[in-house]
């Protein structure tokens, strides 16, 4: 059973109120399993988003207190190219504004009987699409930005001003800072292992005194500091990937 994970983003409780039910009648419609979540500002879907990115949908009002709905999407888009971020507005001065920032459509307030489903639909089709691709981060290199999908690094070393990840039989360099890229993988079963290197708990396949064994056959360096940190980490997706395979 897969479940679709929507965040709803909005500073009005009526309007939250009117997305629920939505997004529960169009899940109803197409015979969807939804989790729905809410959210009264952006600097609270920020917070959870930060550490958690698996978030699948985002309905996202613009015009709030604090941090706007535009400057939530920029933030995310900086890091993540993966969530379908459908906004909210009044205002159609917004739309072409939020198409640079890669939106699946826009909802206009008062928004029409159908409109929701429509956009839920298109973002369905995207997710289904982008699925088969794996979550990706847009990361700036020497020509320009690229995409790069999260499950193919297997692990990143700092080098000089920006990193080096290393994939499935090659290396990229990205300027991005060890500390930076550490944060974009936050919420993605990264670890930093020592002042130099993070690695993808999915690919460790033998922690040692002092080393890892990933996957690919390498070896990487673990910090004394760091040690029980990774040990931590690694227990905890060992027993989170066991329940899954015995809850399927």
């Amino acid at each position: 059973m897969n479940v679709i994970r929507i965040a709803l983003c909005d500073d009005e409780k009526e309007q939250l109120t009117r997305f629920h039910k939505g997004v529960e009648a169009w899940a109803q419609k197409r015979e969807n399993f939804v989790q729905i979540e809410e959210f009264d500002s952006a600097q609270a879907f920020w917070f959870v988003w930060s550490e958690d990115k698996s978030f699948d949908i985002l309905v996202l009002d613009i015009r709030m207190p604090g941090m706007d709905g535009m400057e939530l999407a920029r933030k995310i888009r900086e890091a993540d190219a993966w969530i379908s971020i459908i906004f909210a507005t009044s205002l159609r001065e917004y739309v072409y504004e939020g198409y640079n920032l890669d939106a699946v459509n826009y909802l206009l307030k008062p928004v029409e009987p159908g409109k929701l489903e429509e956009c839920l639909d298109r973002a369905q089709r995207r997710m289904e699409e982008k699925q088969s691709e794996g979550t990706g981060l847009l990361l700036p290199v020497q020509d320009g930005i690229l995409r790069i999908p999260v499950r193919k690094i297997c692990r990143v070393e700092a080098d000089g001003r920006g990193c080096v990840l290393h994939m499935e039989g090659e290396t990229l360099k990205v300027h991005k800072g060890i500390g930076e890229m550490e944060e974009l993988l936050r919420g993605y079963s990264f670890v930093r292992c020592h002042r130099s290197f993070l690695v993808s708990v999915k690919r460790i396949r033998k922690i040692g005194t002092g080393k890892l064994l990933l996957d690919d056959g390498t070896e990487t360096p673990v910090g004394r500091s760091l040690q029980d940190a990774v040990n931590r980490a690694f227990v905890k997706e060992f027993v989170q990937g066991e329940k899954a395979r015995w809850d399927t």
